[in-house]
């Protein structure tokens, strides 16, 4: 269906740009625009983050729940996949790019931090509430965040900037797969998610903070540059 759908576009652009010489100007790849952009660079490393630690907390989860609860099979239900569904729907709401930044940071550090407690659970039904709480901060941060990659984008470097992006999450989830298999290999299922829920909720609290900055000192610009103008 993917492959069908893209053979229906046919969109053609043209290079804007012109050097001196008359050639065509370079043209930036999405990286370079991805790192150029400081919020987008913070949102594509907390999103690629959270993909990260999550999957790699899949690889264990059924050790968990087999051999540390001693559990069946019966509770590899759908819990986190229906928070995700609850929290796309929920960012749905959210209309103003500042607010999707923020809910893109605050799902990413809930997604993780809700990792943590599943390494002192007791009992297995407690990982229930636990999933749909990491599913719902998860699911609103990949909803919020396409809207602030696309927006703050020229319509003609989104195709790069989303590939970029792409590259981010994909490169996120199948590392997942090797780290968490080799820390399987060497720690018990409990380790492995405190370690994931520590690392990945202290990594959105930095996040937080560098973006705070940004904004304060972007806000105070702004003000700086208003005053200057109603005094000229």
């Amino acid at each position: 269906m993917l492959t069908g759908a893209a053979m229906l576009f046919r969109t053609r652009r043209r290079p804007t740009g012109l050097a001196a010489d008359g050639r065509s100007a370079r043209v930036r790849g999405g990286f370079e625009i991805l790192r150029a952009d400081q919020v987008l660079a913070l949102l594509t490393l907390g999103l690629g983050l959270v993909i990260l630690l999550v999957g790699m907390v899949d690889v264990v989860l059924v050790f968990l729940i087999r051999r540390t609860l001693h559990a069946g099979d019966g509770w590899y239900g759908a819990a986190w996949m229906a928070g995700m569904v609850a929290g796309a729907l929920g960012a749905s709401r959210l209309t103003t790019e500042r607010v999707q930044t923020w809910a893109t940071i605050a799902g990413a550090g809930l997604a993780c931090a809700a990792l943590a407690p599943f390494a002192v659970v007791s009992a297995v039904w407690m990982l229930v509430p636990l999933s749909i709480l990491g599913g719902f901060g998860n699911g609103s941060a990949g909803a919020c965040f396409s809207t602030p990659l696309l927006s703050r984008m020229p319509d003609s470097a989104r195709g790069r900037v989303s590939a970029a992006a792409n590259a981010v999450v994909g490169g996120a989830q199948g590392s997942s797969l090797l780290i968490g298999g080799a820390a399987a290999a060497v720690l018990r299922p409990r380790t492995i998610y405190a370690i994931a829920g520590l690392l990945g909720a202290t990594a959105a609290v930095a996040i937080a903070v560098s973006h705070a900055v940004r904004t304060t000192r972007a806000d105070r610009l702004i003000l700086a540059q208003g005053d200057e103008s109603l005094s000229s």
